[in-house]
């Protein structure tokens, strides 16, 4: 994508990835303040899929605070009217309840060009904790002529959730780069293997869940890629309950009535038997 420009950085980082969420950014640096600029000017904005490029150059004097407000002292705003409701309205708002600390509403650059003034949602950070309790007890109200929905931000916790997963067509992927995204890891099992249903990143334990849409290519998988390289790393393909969390939420789905359970049929090629056993 950068070099599409027609400038060549000198080097590129990706960060590490967490467990909660994806982060799709990488740092680029050039051999002139100029070539950024103009790598800069390019990108910037630019339309690729389903996702809006940013780019902006970096300036280390500038350096953000990165501590975010705890959610119990934000709210979460939807059914925003598009063309009507900018910051100052919510602000005013909801200044009722509290003191506002900040108003942060996304626009995306399609809505902005159109004229629109927010993506139809909003977080409304108050001072206090009481502030966002009594704006969460009103539960709704009607502002710009819409009905907007209020209601509590929900905390991200580093939770595990094997219990969606199909035991029979999922294998564990070991020793996965950290800077590896989750969209990049299925875009190369799928490139070697075959359909991906679902994947789950695990960079804290360097590792991933990854269920196959047939049992099949879950058994292929083993034969296929462990002890290959990628990106840098020697990966290993076990099973889903080599993940002792996963181990546990598998035992307690299968312990659930049948009627509960999942439906699907079972596959006519067991997949251990395609699995080649780790030494």
């Amino acid at each position: 994508m950068i070099e599409g420009t027609g400038l060549k950085p000198l080097n590129v980082r990706f960060p590490v990835q967490n467990d909660n969420k994806q982060r799709r950014f990488c740092y680029a640096d050039f051999g002139s303040s100029e070539d950024a600029q103009a790598v800069r000017n390019s990108l910037h904005e630019k339309q690729i899929g389903s996702f809006c490029v940013q780019a902006e150059i970096s300036n280390p004097s500038l350096k953000r605070d990165r501590r975010k407000p705890p959610v119990s002292r934000q709210v979460y705003v939807h059914n925003l009217n598009f063309k009507e409701t900018d910051e100052s309205h919510l602000h005013a708002f909801f200044s009722k309840f509290g003191d506002v600390e900040s108003v942060k509403m996304p626009l995306s650059a399609k809505n902005r060009d159109q004229g629109l003034q927010n993506n139809g949602f909003a977080f409304v950070t108050f001072i206090t904790e009481a502030g966002a309790n009594e704006a969460i007890k009103l539960g709704g109200a009607d502002l710009d002529n819409r009905r907007i929905e209020i209601s509590a931000v929900k905390s991200k916790q580093n939770v595990h959730k094997a219990t969606h997963f199909d035991k029979d067509a999922t294998v564990s992927v070991h020793n996965v780069n950290e800077i590896v995204t989750e969209d990049c890891l299925k875009a190369f099992l799928e490139s070697k293997v075959g359909p991906v249903a679902k994947s789950q990143l695990l960079p804290s334990q360097k590792g991933a869940l990854v269920q196959f849409t047939s049992v099949a290519d879950a058994g292929k998988a083993s034969i296929l890629l462990d002890g290959s390289e990628y990106e840098g790393n020697i990966i290993h393909i076990g099973e889903m309950s080599d993940f002792s969390w996963a181990k546990e939420s598998a035992k307690a789905k299968e312990a659930l009535p049948k009627d509960q359970s999942s439906s699907s049929k079972p596959s006519m090629v067991p997949p251990m038997l395609l699995r080649k056993r780790r030494m």
